[in-house]
Formats: C-alpha cells, structure tokens, sequence
C-alpha cells in the first residue's frame, strides 16, 4: 500500500508471514517498510518519523547514486574473465596483507552484495561484478580478503581496508551507482517484498 508520509515521503508497507522483524528499505523515492504479519501497519508509520533523519540521508545518497548512474558505462567481460580477475586479486592480496589467509574465488548470481566471504575461505563475487570496472572489483574482492583478518566490519577490519583503499567512500557511492544502473536495487526491493 502506498501512503503519503509529512515532507512528500511515499511509504510503502509489504507484509510477510516469513518476517520476524520490522525493515525499512530505503528507495529514491521513498521508503518500502517489510513488516512481520502480526505487526499493525501504524508500526511502519511510527519507524518512519523515528527514522526520519537516517531516511533522508540515504535517500539523498540514493537521489546522487541515480544522477552518478546516468554517466556510467558498464565493462564488458564474461564470468570466467571476472572470475580470473578476481581470482589474481585474491592472490594479490593475501600477499600484501599481513594475517591474511588464502581465498578460493567463486562466481555467482547473488541477491544483495557484491561479494560474501566464508569461514570455509570462499570469496564469492557477485556475477553482476562483470559490469564493473578493475578498480571496483579490487575493492570487492580487497574488502573480502580484509575478512579473513576481521569477519565482522570493526575498527582491525576497517583499518585493513582504508589502508589499501583510502577513498572508500567515494568507490561506496560508485558501487551503489553502478547497483541502480544495473537493476540491483529495484531487484533486491521485488526480492525483500517477498521474504
């Protein structure tokens, strides 16, 4: 259902018997809230204004990722190409950070992330990664290495990644670019509406 929020905020809530808690998923025009089917939808209204503030920071970083989307010019390489790249890099990259331990690189549709690390020592790459440029999916496969030094994204974590990769931030926003050129974000939105 839609609704008009105060400030021209579109709301949409989705209801699942699945969901066991309260979501809400930021969109460029508005936000989806994904609430469990027990939950009143008042609730949705009540996270959005305690939100508010979170919400229109994202929806601004949205709003430039969709203007930045418009420039991009997706790469043109097969998965075994991808998987390749990221597998050099990978090696690359145990090398260069100290503690870090020795990755096998898979490639595969995923729903949400550019990339996932397990404690098995398996990267796996998103396949969309094909599109992106060298320099995003170094940063991909570097962030998934750092992973084996630090599992959770805390300061050994982070300081592991800003030591290779001191624009972080700005290769965030070209990555969240690159996922509205590519459909992510409306397809990880039709995905959520049905968990």
């Amino acid at each position: 259902m839609d609704a008009e929020v105060s400030d021209g905020l579109k709301v949409r809530v989705v209801r699942s018997g699945r969901r066991k808690r309260a979501k809400i998923v930021v969109v460029p025009d508005g936000v989806v809230v994904l609430l469990p089917m027990r939950v009143g939808e008042e609730v949705a209204y009540e996270l959005v204004e305690r939100f508010r503030a979170w919400i229109e920071r994202w929806r601004s970083v949205l709003v430039e990722a969709v203007e930045i989307s418009k420039t991009l010019r997706p790469a043109s390489r097969t998965v075994e190409e991808l998987k390749e790249l990221a597998s050099k890099i990978a090696d690359e990259a145990v090398k260069k950070i100290p503690g870090a331990r020795p990755c096998r690189v898979i490639v595969r549709k995923m729903r949400s992330s550019w990339g996932s690390y397990s404690s098995k020592g398996v990267i796996t790459v998103n396949k969309l990664a094909r599109f992106l440029p060298d320099n995003l999916i170094s940063f991909i496969v570097y962030h998934e290495v750092c992973h084996t030094v630090s599992r959770r994204h805390d300061r050994r974590f982070r300081e592991c990644l800003q030591e290779y990769f001191p624009n972080k931030e700005e290769l965030e926003k070209e990555l969240l670019a690159y996922e509205v050129r590519l459909g992510l974000i409306t397809a990880g939105l039709d995905e959520l509406s049905h968990s």
